[in-house]
Formats: C-alpha cells, sequence, structure tokens
C-alpha cells in the first residue's frame, strides 16, 4: 500500500512539473527580443522552429532521476513475480498433490477433479478436488461401492453408497479413515508415491 501511495504521489508531481514546464516553454516561444510576451506572428516561425524552442526549454533529466525511474519499473516487475509466485504456490499448497498414494489394502489416484479408491473387496471414488484445510486436515464427500467374491449375476447391479473421507497429510504421509453413514468402514494409512497392496475378493 506504500509503495503504491508512493507511486501515485510520484506521478502527481511530475505531472505538475510538465505542465510548468509547458507553460514556460510556450512563453518563452511567444517572447520578443526583449523578454516581454508579444504575438508572433505563424509565417515568422515554423512547427519545427516551435518544437524546437520547446524543447529547449525543458530541463534535461539527471542521472539521478533516471536511476530512480529504472529501480522504479524493476522493484515493481520483481514484486509482479513475487505476487504471482506466492499465490501459485498458495494455490498448490490447499490440494492434495496429484499422483498415486498406496498402503495395505488401499491404492488412491488423485487427480486435479478428485480421486479414484480401490480397496481389496471394494472400489470409491471423490468426484472433487480434494482440499487441504487448517494443518493439512480434509474432509470430502464421495462414494463406496462394495464387491464380492465369485461371478456376478446377470441382473445384478453394484450400487455406490454415499460415503464421507476425511483424514490428515502431512508430508508424504496420509491417515484416511472412510465411514459409511455413521459406520466406519476403515482406517488407513498411505504414502506418497506407493502403489499399495490390493488383495482382490475370490
Amino acid at each position: 500500500m506504500a509503495l503504491k501511495e508512493g507511486l501515485i504521489k510520484y506521478s502527481l508531481a511530475s505531472w505538475g512539473a510538465l505542465r510548468k514546464w509547458a507553460s514556460a516553454a510556450k512563453a518563452a516561444c511567444l517572447a520578443g527580443p526583449n523578454g516581454t510576451a508579444e504575438a508572433v506572428p505563424y509565417p515568422k516561425l515554423s512547427r519545427n522552429e516551435l518544437n524546437q524552442r520547446f524543447l529547449n526549454q525543458m530541463p534535461k533529466r539527471t542521472a539521478p532521476s533516471r536511476l530512480i525511474g529504472r529501480s522504479l519499473i524493476i522493484l515493481l516487475a520483481f514484486s509482479g513475480i513475487l505476487l504471482d509466485a506466492s499465490t501459485q504456490y498458495a494455490a498448490d499448497a490447499s490440494r492434495l498433490a496429484t499422483g498415486v498414494w498406496g498402503g495395505q489394502g488401499i491404492a488412491l489416484k488423485v487427480s486435479a477433479k478428485g480421486a479414484e479408491v480401490e480397496f481389496d473387496c471394494a472400489h470409491g471414488q471423490i468426484p472433487q478436488p480434494i482440499k487441504l484445510v487448517k494443518h493439512g486436515d480434509f474432509e470430502v464427500t464421495g462414494t463406496f461401492t462394495a464387491e464380492h467374491g465369485g461371478p456376478m449375476r446377470r441382473d445384478e447391479t453394484l450400487q455406490p453408497v454415499p460415503t464421507r473421507y476425511s483424514g490428515h497429510v502431512d508430508g508424504d504421509t496420509m491417515s484416511l479413515t472412510v465411514t459409511l453413514d455413521k459406520r466406519q468402514v476403515g482406517s488407513y494409512t498411505l504414502t506418497r508415491g506407493s502403489q499399495g497392496h490390493i488383495t482382490r475378493c475370490l
């Protein structure tokens, strides 16, 4: 905020000085030989001559002013880079890292849109991004579909059931609890990069 106010004040001061230079240069262009303002007929001074007089009246920028201007430009550009980087870091840190998380009896494949879960005798889906809140905790809703061993009947349909997936992430380690209605299906410990160990129903 202080930087923004300083830039506004700097711009207003520069504009005020430029207006003063323009007024002084205009008066000089219209001044007669004795230094007093006189009406100068247009044919006596060409456009190039008027422009040259105006430029001669403008003070040249000093080395310190050029240095200040360049420093402000560099500072603004660097501030923009830092802001973009911090915003991107905050966005990435608030979501569960994508990829494979696995453990005993579970494999979790995380994407930017949600996750697919494989259990020993079931599977599940999380159709939304998994966002981490304070201290790495998370809680999302999804589905859980129980499976069974042996062949499926021709008229049999596996029904997904609304399920709550909650847990905590600490670095590359995740603790996950799966709750179906008010009944806890299971608790798991997963490691990022692990494929997990799944035993299919027979």
